[in-house]
């Protein structure tokens, strides 16, 4: 049987991307003590802005520092419809697909309160090679799978095959797949229907299969 533990973080702009990914990495520390007690493994997942918190966690010090048998609790890691960051400004909802940071830096989306520069971009986007170095440390036994969606944006397509060759020439266990049909929220929203290819996709990967 699954159990499912759904996160809730704070939006930027109450609190900047660092933050953010910090409060990611507490629930994580939470989610390995509760698995460990019952004997389960875990698979991680997020879709948009969580799919670059997910791959964050794993880069993380904290992460970094675990020991053998701790880190291998991790079992999985599903990144949906590539990688971006949600920046609520008033009223309105702003994508943006990035596994390096380094685009954004001259857009609007790049307010101050999200608190990113050129100093932390290495550390913040998971791309990087210093990020990769990370996860080579740690995370090797980790299967990745990354879903973008057939009409998803080319940037998020691109963005999603960049960090997909990254971990491949790593020789990191990863794949990826292209949903037919589905865009970057039609993904997701299909997830509720058992007979949906990706939820039964999704559900044998946590299984192992």
């Amino acid at each position: 049987m699954c159990r499912v533990a759904v996160a809730h973080y704070t939006r930027c702009p109450a609190q900047n991307l660092a933050v953010i990914t910090a409060q990611l990495v507490r629930l994580g520390a939470w989610l390995l003590e509760y698995a460990k007690t019952r004997g389960l493994r875990l698979v991680i997942s997020g879709h948009s802005a969580g799919a670059h918190l997910a791959a964050m966690m794993l880069t993380s010090d904290w992460f970094l520092h675990l020991d053998e048998s701790s880190a291998k609790v991790f079992n999985g890691v599903v990144l949906l419809s590539g990688e971006c960051l949600w920046v609520k400004l008033k009223l309105k909802m702003f994508l943006l697909g990035v596994f390096d940071l380094a685009p954004i830096l001259k857009t609007s989306v790049n307010i101050p309160q999200m608190g990113i520069n050129q100093d932390n971009i290495p550390t913040l986007s998971p791309l990087r090679n210093e990020n990769i170095a990370r996860l080579s440390e740690r995370a090797r036994h980790i299967r990745f799978w990354i879903v973008v969606g057939e009409n998803d944006s080319q940037a998020f397509k691109n963005q999603a095959k960049d960090y997909y060759n990254k971990l491949l020439s790593n020789k990191f266990n990863v794949s990826m797949t292209e949903q037919e049909i589905e865009d970057h929220f039609s993904l997701v929203e299909k997830l509720k229907d058992q007979e949906y290819s990706l939820s039964t996709a999704i559900i044998n990967f946590m299984r192992g299969k």
